[in-house]
C-alpha cells in the first residue's frame, strides 16, 4: 500500500489504544516503518531477505523491529519497554496486514518461508480507505476523542469497504465463469477487476477485465508461461529457481543471449500492475546446458519493453 495509508493506519492504531501526543506521532510514523526495506533494494542478491516485502514484512519482523524501535525511542517515549513495545507492535503489524490485503502479498513466515501470501482486495494506492481514515483522525482530534468509542465509526468505513472489495471480488469472478481463474484487483476503484486464468494447455496465463458496473467481460491478451526451450528447462535445475517457483505465484522467464550462453531471468507477473514484473532470479546457462551461477535480483521490467519478449522466451 502507499505510505500515506500506512501512516495513517499506524495513527488510527495510537488513537484507539488511547496514546500520549508523542507516542501518537511516533506510533503514525511506524505505520510506514516496515517499508524502509526499499533502501536494500540496490544491494547485491545476498541481501535479497531484507530487500522490499523481506523479512520486514513477516511476523518475526514486525515482533524485531517492534522491540529495536522500543529501545530506539526509550528516552524520546517515557514508559516501560513493554507497554512500548506492545503498542508500537500494533501499526507496525497493521502495515503488514495491510499489504496482505493487496495483490502483492507478504511473506508471513520470513526468513523460514518466503511464499508469498495474499487476499487480492485491493492495489497499492486506497483512496477510499485513505479518504476515510484522513477525515476521521481529524474529526478525532478536534473533537479530543479516543479509544474504541472514538475511532470505531472510522474502523466501520473500513470494515465497509472491506466488505464492497470482497464482495466485488466474488462477483468479477460469478462474471468471468472461467474455472481456475483468480480475480485480482486491477485499479484503486474496487469496481474494476483483472481475472487470471493459468491456462497449461496453451502454456499462457489468460486475462478478462471485468466492469462490475455494466456487468462485462472483456477479454485481454494472454501471457506466455515460461516454455520447454533449453535455456529455461536447463536453468530449472538451480535452488533459487526452485525455492522461487515454490513461493511466487504467476512465473514468467525470459531468455538473453550471451556470449557463452544465457542469461535466464525469472521473475512474478503482477497483474494488479497491468503485467510488469518483478525480476528475482538470474541464471547464466552455458550452452551445454550447464548452470554455471545463479543469483537473486531485485528489480522490474515490462515484457513489452524488452528485445527478448516472454513469447519468444516461451517458444
Amino acid at each position: 500500500m502507499d505510505p500515506l495509508t500506512h501512516c495513517l493506519v499506524g495513527g488510527m492504531a495510537a488513537k484507539t489504544v488511547g496514546t500520549s501526543k508523542r507516542r501518537f506521532w511516533v506510533m503514525t510514523l511506524l505505520g510506514g516503518a516496515p517499508d524502509i526495506d526499499i533502501l536494500f533494494n540496490n544491494l547485491p542478491g545476498w541481501a535479497y531477505a531484507i530487500q522490499h516485502r523481506g523479512i520486514t514484512h513477516s511476523f518475526l519482523g514486525v515482533i524485531l523491529q517492534a522491540l529495536f524501535y522500543a529501545w530506539l525511542f526509550r528516552k524520546w517515549d517515557p514508559g516501560s519497554m513493554r507497554e512500548r513495545a506492545t503498542q508500537y507492535a500494533l501499526p507496525l503489524f497493521a502495515h503488514v496486514l495491510c499489504d496482505y490485503l493487496t495483490a502483492f502479498g507478504v511473506p508471513w513466515f520470513a526468513p523460514f518461508s518466503f511464499r508469498e501470501y495474499s487476499l487480492d482486495l485491493m492495489v497499492g494506492l486506497t483512496l477510499i480507505p485513505m479518504f476515510i481514515m484522513g477525515v476521521g483522525l481529524v474529526w478525532c482530534y478536534s473533537k479530543g476523542l479516543g479509544g474504541w468509542r472514538g475511532t470505531r465509526p472510522i474502523w466501520a468505513g473500513w470494515a465497509l469497504y472491506l466488505f464492497m472489495a470482497i464482495s466485488g471480488k466474488a462477483y468479477a469472478g460469478k462474471i468471468a465463469a472461467a474455472q481456475g481463474a483468480v480475480a485480482v484487483p486491477s485499479t484503486a476503484s474496487p469496481f474494476q477487476w483483472t481475472i487470471v486464468r493459468p491456462d497449461q494447455t496453451s502454456g499462457a496465463y489468460e486475462r478478462y477485465d471485468i466492469d462490475l458496473f455494466n456487468g462485462r467481460r472483456l477479454d485481454r491478451p494472454p501471457v506466455a508461461m515460461p516454455g520447454k526451450n533449453f535455456p529455461i528447462q536447463s536453468s530449472l535445475v538451480s535452488a533459487d529457481v526452485k525455492a522461487f517457483l515454490a513461493s511466487n505465484r504467476w512465473p514468467v522467464a525470459r531468455v538473453q543471449t550471451v556470449p557463452d550462453g544465457w542469461n535466464v531471468e525469472w521473475g512474478n507477473l503482477l497483474f494488479s500492475t497491468r503485467g510488469m514484473v518483478r525480476a528475482k532470479v538470474r541464471v547464466h546457462v552455458a550452452a551445454n546446458g550447464e548452470v554455471l551461477a545463479a543469483e537473486r535480483i531485485f528489480g522490474f521490467w515490462n515484457p513489452s519493453e524488452n528485445d527478448v519478449s516472454l513469447v519468444s522466451a516461451a517458444s
